[in-house]
């Protein structure tokens, strides 16, 4: 399996070599923990200006473990996350619930400034992202606020043996699902128990 995050904050000609070493640096962190953590054989490559692809042989198919999986995934998401608080040190942006995204599937793990820019849809420009990247979002936006989040998520085995993710928000109030608020399907992920 391959893993693809996009950091535009740090590779794009407004960047600054402090924030080019610091997403460097993360990256460099999130592979480390995938290997330590999951027992991972994982490698990190750049495929395109802001394109980092980790891939992870062993894992996320029909023979490696739920806990190495969740180890992993857990690892993915922290990482993402810690690129998301490392942006908002030096941007501003609006909250994720009133800049305008809505809940789309995407391959890609978007940062924030991913995350925000429009895409192609079928009707025109939208920025949209899933699970992964709007959950990574508000847990970071949360915590900049001083506010507690974690990152939580769920998983079925698909019929055809692989296992099937969905991630939210664990706050102090509950589990917070920012893909309904941001309008995924009812019946989206009616099999993984929340």
């Amino acid at each position: 399996m391959q893993i693809t995050f996009d950091t535009p904050f740090g590779f794009s000609a407004d960047s600054t070599p402090a924030e080019n070493r610091t997403v460097n640096g993360i990256l460099r962190d999130t592979l480390d923990r995938l290997n330590q953590t999951s027992g991972a054989r994982a490698t990190l490559s750049r495929s395109g200006r802001s394109l980092f692809d980790f891939d992870l042989p062993s894992l996320f198919g029909t023979d490696s473990t739920p806990n190495q999986d969740g180890a992993a995934l857990q690892a993915l998401l922290v990482g993402l996350i810690t690129l998301n608080r490392a942006f908002l040190v030096n941007h501003a942006v609006p909250d994720l619930y009133r800049c305008g995204v809505i809940y789309g599937r995407t391959d890609i793990w978007d940062t924030i400034p991913a995350l925000y820019a429009p895409k192609s849809t079928r009707n025109g420009a939208q920025p949209y992202g899933d699970c992964k990247s709007v959950s990574a979002c508000l847990v970071a936006e949360r915590l900049k606020k001083g506010q507690e989040a974690l990152p939580v998520f769920r998983w079925i085995r698909t019929p055809l043996g692989t296992k099937d993710y969905h991630i939210l928000v664990l706050t102090p109030d509950g589990f917070e699902d920012p893909s309904k608020v941001l309008g995924m399907g009812r019946d989206e992920n009616t099999n993984v128990r929340l």
